[in-house]
């Protein structure tokens, strides 16, 4: 379900699911959307109910539009069938569906549009794309298509609000650090060897700097991988290593499933010094920043930054 966190700028990340493997049964659904548009939910249940059939649930909807290759996007041209024999899903219309638009959301009492017109953004003709609406509202854009056999049980999971820690340091074994780094292609270069600093090289970043701890009561400086919630849906894991050779600061993205994919690692070559991190007040500006350096209060480090257009940067001076 949902869109790969990392390098997808079009994923809605407050409202998608991040890749969940879902069972769905059996199903049938109509070919194209039904030609009856400006309808409410209830109006286009019955219609449906009428022909001995039911509304889909958006988790049917989904698995129908990515076809049996799991694509992310449909056929652009409306009447351009994907694998599955199903034509114009989020390229004619938005279209209504059986399921609530979220549980962990505020609002519980909207339901959930799939689709996009011909005319909206390219973000919105992807087949996770989804919708909040009220349940009577109607629109000469808002349509729908019938399903027929047993319901789906699957539901679609809104992503949790965003943690009251916004950063957690994470304790982990060498072992299980690497076998993180293994998972990464852009983290071969430095795999071999590759190690966490420790809390003594924190001292040392701070003694380069000529500054201490207690003359920074706003930041916690930390040799633990910190796990990173800049906003809701979006769950990385920053940290700073190095093998014989180099060091690394890299920010990567937590996928369903234990798995992970690189948002941006910075190699620092032939240059393996100790380096440090430290975040603070988790709130406005500072939840979206986590900082490096090897000499606190120096010219040196830099930012892994979580940008307003949804992007996971690393910067160095």
């Amino acid at each position: 379900m949902g869109s790969m966190p990392g390098g997808d700028v079009e994923r809605d990340a407050n409202v998608e699911m991040d890749t969940e493997a879902t069972h769905v049964g059996p199903f049938e659904i109509e070919i194209d959307p039904r030609p009856e548009t400006g309808v409410t939910q209830a109006q286009a249940r019955q219609a449906c109910a009428a022909d001995g059939k039911r509304l889909c649930s958006e988790v049917e909807w989904e698995r129908a539009c990515k076809g049996p290759e799991f694509l992310e996007r449909p056929p652009a041209e409306p009447d351009s069938a994907n694998g599955f024999g199903v034509r114009a899903m989020g390229v004619r219309l938005l279209e209504w569906t059986s399921s609530p638009w979220g549980k962990n959301l505020e609002d519980q009492t909207k339901v959930a549009l799939r689709g996009a017109t011909r005319t909206a953004a390219p973000s919105h003709h992807r087949c996770a794309h989804r919708e909040g609406v009220l349940a009577d509202a109607t629109a000469d854009y808002v349509g729908f298509r019938c399903c027929a056999g047993p319901e789906s049980a699957a539901l679609y999971k809104m992503p949790l609000l965003p943690r009251g820690d916004i950063f957690r340091q994470r304790r982990m074994e060498q072992d299980q650090f690497r076998a993180i780094v293994a998972q990464i292609p852009e983290l071969r270069p430095v795999a071999d060897g590759i190690m966490l600093f420790n809390m003594n090289d924190v001292a040392s970043v701070l003694a380069r700097g000529a500054t201490t701890q207690e003359q920074h009561p706003e930041l916690h400086f930390t040799a633990w991988p910190i796990e990173w919630q800049p906003t809701r849906g979006e769950d990385l894991l920053v940290f700073v290593a190095h093998n014989a050779r180099h060091d690394v600061v890299a920010a990567l993205y937590e996928i369903a499933g234990g798995q992970y994919r690189a948002a941006y690692v910075m190699i620092l070559a032939d240059d393996p010094i100790p380096l440090a991190l430290a975040y603070g007040d988790p709130h406005g500006d500072s939840r979206r920043r986590i900082f490096w350096s090897p000499a606190w209060g120096q010219s040196e480090g830099g930012s892994v930054i979580y940008t307003e257009d949804r992007r996971v940067v690393i910067t160095a001076r």
